[in-house]
């Protein structure tokens, strides 16, 4: 499926995942998110940008203990929950929601 934001055409596969990462920034994952009925906030911006970090230094979307271990090591241990991702990104949390809007890969064959 294809799409414009701010002028720019992007493909999204069938559920929603951007299939240019590179075509990733803030007005895509704001775009994103609306779809998932998410308003991206600071708190929420954090989490998106770790998500990214990670693959970019590891090329693989990361775990999710391994995010919520990174989460309290930068945070603080009440921010290192699946409770905590999951307030924020009620859609699926990290490997649904927050890699989604962050516009990195699908991380499998959508059977997740």
């Amino acid at each position: 499926m294809q799409t414009k934001i701010n002028g720019k055409q992007l493909t999204f596969n069938e559920m929603g995942w951007l299939e240019n990462r590179d075509a990733w920034d803030e007005d895509v994952a704001s775009e994103i998110a609306k779809s998932v009925n998410i308003e991206l906030t600071k708190e929420h911006w954090k989490l998106i940008y770790i998500a990214r970090e990670y693959y970019d230094q590891y090329c693989t979307c990361c775990p999710p203990r391994a995010f919520s271990r990174i989460l309290r090591q930068k945070f603080g241990n009440e921010y290192g929950t699946q409770q905590y991702i999951y307030e924020l990104f009620p859609a699926g949390g990290l490997v649904q929601c927050v890699n989604k809007i962050a516009g990195l890969p699908c991380p499998c064959d959508g059977s997740f």
